[in-house]
């Protein structure tokens, strides 16, 4: 859900997926977890260029 919201210019949004989905996958032990990580970066990386462009 979080991609799909980034992809659509919402990072905000995704950020609270991708928060949830890092918690879970570090909770669990997921091999997912550092695909997690990276697109939680990147959604962060992208609201704060746009914090910053303002």
């Amino acid at each position: 859900m979080a991609k799909i919201r980034q992809q659509e210019g919402r990072p905000a949004d995704a950020l609270t997926y991708i928060q949830e989905a890092v918690a879970i996958f570090r909770e669990t032990g997921s091999r997912h977890l550092a695909e997690a990580e990276r697109t939680l970066q990147m959604i962060q990386v992208t609201i704060n260029e746009q914090r910053n462009a303002s």
